[in-house]
């Protein structure tokens, strides 16, 4: 009993980004580094593409990518990778057929699983756009939890855990179009971290607190 009125008082912090990809990793050190730098415990939860498409954009496919995975083994210690779909294009494959979606995902977790723990697998929709159907594939393919809207959801257990989600994309449409807007949102989320920081929050990621919180 005591162990688990421990593990309810915990206070986590999620950082996160979505659609993370190669060319966004000039942002990476302009934004998540530079608050490595500053919080030294810093952990971030990172929901990946496998080739993002959005755009226009057609040369990234992580798959095989050298510069890709140079990046993950120099930050694997505190980052963690999670499935985002294929290629974020509009409207995202998760609003179709059990089959599509399904295909979809195990493809995802094949091609990103040097980057994955597969224990602590987890997903996040592009645009936030699933259905009853993705839940059942999510579920049929042992992912362990989804992001949805800020919330995170489980399979194995229903009870919540004290937790904040923060984060933003690491590089989006509006900062392709004007770079200098980075400094904007570095700023905002720096200073929302100082806030759940002084109030004893910890950084952690999802997947590893989800992997604690269905084994306890």
């Amino acid at each position: 009993m005591l162990e688990l009125l421990v593990i309810k008082m915990n206070k986590f912090i999620f950082c996160e980004t979505d659609d993370f990809r190669p060319s966004l990793i000039s942002k990476w050190y302009l934004y998540w580094d530079k608050l490595k730098q500053e919080f030294p415990d810093l952990k971030v939860t990172v929901y990946v593409p496998t080739n993002y498409q959005e755009f226009g954009e057609t040369n990234e496919d992580i798959q095989d990518n050298e510069e890709f995975e140079e990046w993950f083994i120099k930050r694997k210690d505190w980052i963690e990778i999670n499935l985002h779909g294929t290629t974020h294009r509009k409207p995202p494959t998760y609003l179709l057929s059990y089959n599509t979606q399904k295909k979809d995902i195990l493809n995802s977790i094949k091609i990103l699983k040097p980057y994955i723990n597969i224990e602590s697998i987890g997903f996040k929709a592009p645009f936030y756009r699933m259905n009853d159907i993705t839940k059942k594939v999510l579920k049929n393919c042992h992912i362990k939890w989804f992001n949805l809207w800020w919330k995170i959801f489980t399979f194995e257990k229903t009870e919540d855990f004290n937790y904040v989600v923060l984060g933003t994309h690491t590089g989006n449409y509006a900062l392709q179009k004007n770079p200098d807007d980075i400094e904007i949102i570095f700023d905002e989320l720096r200073e929302k971290i100082k806030k759940f920081k002084d109030e004893k929050y910890i950084f952690s990621t999802i997947g590893e607190e989800i992997k604690n919180y269905i084994t306890k």
